[in-house]
């Protein structure tokens, strides 16, 4: 049951991102129309790829929610592992269509790895890592000129050691220990 579930998760997602209309009757559910869909779908999928290893080709995705104007807000990223749909990226983006942020996320939809934000014009605005949801490890602020603004250190999302902070040209403002 568990499977079927998971199945019709897929078809689901690729039925609403490729726009195509499948009915099924009893008959084709009970003779595993979804497992040889799916299969079908997933049989190019590379042998030696790693469950850790975020390969684009074997992504697939679902806008999850849009603006009033149509155009999408949240994009989330699936990969099929064995006979099991895992989400493994989310991103968000402007009302005008640009991307505001992503990053790889855990089964459950945590954050989890290196994540990235954008300013509307596509600099990159921060990047820091996160475990579980929590910020993790060095995280760097910048400003819309390029310039860093202040960069440090997290540990179970809080901040930790020395953290600088900097003016919009460049300049050492300060310092401060946590």
């Amino acid at each position: 049951m568990r499977n079927i579930n998971y199945i019709v998760l897929v078809l689901s997602l690729l039925l609403t991102s490729c726009h195509i209309d499948v009915t099924i009757n009893e008959k084709e559910e009970e003779e595993g129309f979804f497992s040889k869909l799916v299969t079908t779908i997933f049989k190019n999928k590379p042998e030696n790829s790693s469950p850790d290893t975020l390969n684009e080709s074997d992504l697939f995705s679902r806008i999850e929610k849009t603006y009033s104007n149509g155009k999408k807000h949240v994009v989330l990223h699936y990969q099929m592992r064995e006979d099991t749909v895992y989400q493994v990226k989310k991103e968000y983006f402007y009302d005008s269509g640009e991307k505001l942020m992503e990053g790889p996320v855990t089964p459950d939809g945590k954050r989890n790895g290196n994540w990235k934000a954008y300013f509307q014009d596509g600099k990159i605005k921060s990047e820091g890592s996160f475990k579980n949801d929590k910020a993790s490890g060095k995280r760097t602020v910048y400003f819309d000129n390029g310039q860093k603004r202040y960069e440090g250190e997290y540990k179970n999302g809080k901040r930790s050691g020395t953290w600088h902070f900097w003016d919009k040209n460049g300049k050492l403002l300060k310092t401060k220990s946590y």
